[in-house]
């Protein structure tokens, strides 16, 4: 899950590999375009409907989130900061890291992102509360920080390097239009190793078991939490 003043949603989430995963040669990483935006929602839905720990407690209805997805997939299209991962041979779309800048006003799309958000009211929440702990926005300006606001990766693929692969494009795009810094924020373990290998630091960390909202802990027996990753741009 990954978000800031009301414009949240699911970070970065790796979970367990398939044995059976396709050699990392057949990969190309591209950018994000309006042509990617139907299967890069359907492989988003995948990821974070059924894998990623807060979605799955949360539990979405698929019928109505898919079009959202949608949606949501080609706002990111156009802002050009967003890449995915394609088998060469299969033509199939096995993951993607969606990015925009921190300071992204989303204008005439507001309604519908907050409507989006909706699906995810309480990680909506916590990330929140992470990031006013440790992110002063009022001193960010436009162009200064990246959002790595979620990435997953196709069960068949995972732990062969591919989120690796579309962290270090993301890197590269962030140096190209002269961003600072990249933030993002990892729901798991795993999705904290690949970071720090591509230079990230840890900056915060929440606890699913602590956080409180409405008076109650809703993401209580949840293991571990989610952490405030950044990276400083050379």
């Amino acid at each position: 899950m990954a978000g800031f003043a009301g414009r949240s949603g699911n970070g970065i989430h790796f979970p367990d590999p398939n044995p059976h995963a396709s050699p990392i040669s057949q990969l190309a990483y591209v950018p994000l375009t309006e042509s990617d935006i139907e299967p890069a929602a359907r492989l988003y839905s995948e990821v974070f409907l059924h894998d990623e720990p807060t979605s799955r407690r949360i539990a979405p209805d698929p019928v109505k989130f898919f079009p959202e997805a949608e949606w949501y997939v080609k706002s990111l299209a156009g802002r050009n900061l967003s890449f995915i991962a394609r088998n060469e041979r299969t033509r199939d779309l096995v993951g993607f890291i969606f990015c925009f800048d921190i300071t992204d006003d989303f204008g005439h799309e507001a309604s519908s992102f907050t409507a989006f958000l909706a699906n995810f009211r309480e990680a909506v929440a916590m990330i929140d509360e992470l990031e006013n702990r440790y992110l002063d926005r009022s001193v960010i300006s436009p162009g200064s920080v990246l959002y790595a606001f979620q990435g997953g990766v196709s069960r068949k693929y995972r732990r062969r390097g591919v989120m690796k692969g579309l962290v270090t494009r993301v890197v590269s795009r962030a140096r190209e239009r002269g961003f600072r810094q990249i933030v993002a924020e990892c729901t798991s373990l795993a999705s904290q190793r690949v970071l720090a290998q591509c230079g990230f630091y840890e900056q915060g960390f929440s606890s699913y078991d602590m956080f409180v909202i409405d008076g109650g802990r809703f993401f209580a027996g949840l293991d571990g939490g989610i952490t405030l990753m950044m990276r400083d741009i050379e």
